[in-house]
């Protein structure tokens, strides 16, 4: 078990995605347009370099997946689940959850 010292977590809304060192972690990647923009931006949020790099291969070789998977591919949030990085490294990436319900709701 990781110390409380390394438990990074991604939190949104009241889900929690934890870091377990060297063997599962995560990244959040968004997508939106902000207000007076014309661009879109995208955000890559990971637990550590790693998984930001995942996140990045990840989006690059399974784009189709992930328009699959959200509501629009104009404005998302999604985790990112990176497993076994002593072994597979960045490459082990998969679709955890779509969060942009959640990540983009009005308070």
């Amino acid at each position: 078990h990781p110390s409380r010292r390394d438990s990074i977590a991604i939190v949104v809304g009241d889900q929690r995605f934890l870091r377990d060192r060297g063997d599962q972690e995560y990244a959040l990647v968004a997508k939106f347009t902000p207000q007076m923009a014309s661009r879109p931006v995208i955000v890559i949020c990971g637990q550590t370099g790693i998984t930001n790099r995942a996140a990045m291969h990840f989006l690059k070789r399974e784009y189709r997946e992930v328009a699959k998977a959200v509501a629009s591919t104009e404005r998302f949030c999604i985790i990112i689940r990176v497993a076994s990085i002593g072994t597979y490294g960045y490459q082990a990436a998969s679709l955890e959850r779509d969060v942009s319900a959640i990540a983009f709701a009005s308070h």
